[in-house]
């Protein structure tokens, strides 16, 4: 896995596991749809019920910097982010 932080060319087709305390908290996915990006969240751990959450935005440039803020975000409330 490489440092959650590092985005740029490789970001479509890209996926980043969170975890807690060794449980899973969400996966985030990136991929091209209909001309535009979408970035979509899949939320929910064991024993939660899960949830997709998808944004979709016009530019990767505009996708990149929602994905910083979001692995910023996790990391900040105690999650650890790993890109697959």
């Amino acid at each position: 896995m490489q440092p959650a932080a590092q985005l740029g060319n490789g970001t479509i087709g890209s996926s980043w596991r969170v975890s807690r305390d060794g449980n899973a908290v969400a996966v985030v996915e990136v991929r091209h749809e209909g001309g535009g990006v979408v970035v979509s969240a899949e939320l929910g751990g064991e024993g939660s019920p899960k949830r997709t959450c998808p944004n979709r935005f016009t530019t990767l440039r505009a996708a990149e910097v929602f994905i910083a803020d979001l692995i910023s975000s996790f990391s900040y409330l105690g999650c650890e982010v790993a890109r697959d």
